[in-house]
C-alpha cells in the first residue's frame, strides 16, 4: 500500500513538472492564456489599388517550458513565421520578436482591459510601421486589425 502511494504521489510530481504546471505567475502572465491555443487565422488583404486577398493559415500559440515565454509558430503559404514573447516586469511591458523566412522584428504590446485589445507595434527594419490589434470578441474568437504604414 505504502508503495502505491508513493508511486501515486511521484506520478502526480512528474505530471506537475514535465506539463507546465506555472505557480505564482504574474496576472500579466496570466493574461496571456487568452492567446494559447491553436488558431485558425483567416484574412483579407489590401494593398493600395490592388484587388482584396483572402488568405488563411493555422497558428499554434504554447507556453515556453518555463512558463515565461508565449511562443507562436505558424507556416503561412510556405513561409513559416515564429513569434516569441514575454511581460518584462520591470519595463512594465510586454515584448517580443516575431522571426520569419524574410525578415525579423522586434515589437512592444499593451493590453486595455476596457477594450478587450492587445495590440503590438514593431520596430521593422523595412522602414515600414505595423501595428497588429488583437481584440478579444470571447473564448474562442479572436479579431485581428493590422495596419502597415510606410514601404
Amino acid at each position: 500500500m505504502a508503495r502505491r502511494i508513493f508511486l501515486l504521489f511521484l506520478l502526480a510530481a512528474a505530471a506537475t513538472h514535465c506539463f507546465g504546471e506555472r505557480p505564482n505567475r504574474s496576472p500579466e502572465l496570466l493574461l496571456l492564456d487568452r492567446l494559447v491555443g491553436t488558431w485558425d487565422v483567416e484574412y483579407e488583404f489590401k494593398v493600395d489599388n490592388q484587388a482584396v486577398r483572402r488568405e488563411s493559415f493555422r497558428t499554434q500559440v504554447e507556453w515556453s517550458r518555463d512558463g515565461n515565454f508565449v511562443i507562436a509558430n505558424d507556416l503561412h503559404d510556405v513561409r513559416e513565421r515564429l513569434t516569441v514573447f514575454r511581460f518584462d516586469s520591470l519595463l512594465k511591458q510586454y515584448r517580443g520578436v516575431v522571426f520569419s523566412s524574410t525578415d525579423q522584428g522586434a515589437f512592444e504590446a499593451t493590453w486595455d482591459d476596457a477594450t478587450k485589445t492587445f495590440t503590438m507595434t514593431f520596430e521593422e527594419s523595412t522602414d515600414a510601421n505595423v501595428t497588429v490589434v488583437h481584440r478579444f470578441i470571447d473564448q474562442d474568437q479572436i479579431e485581428l486589425r493590422m495596419e502597415v504604414r510606410g514601404k
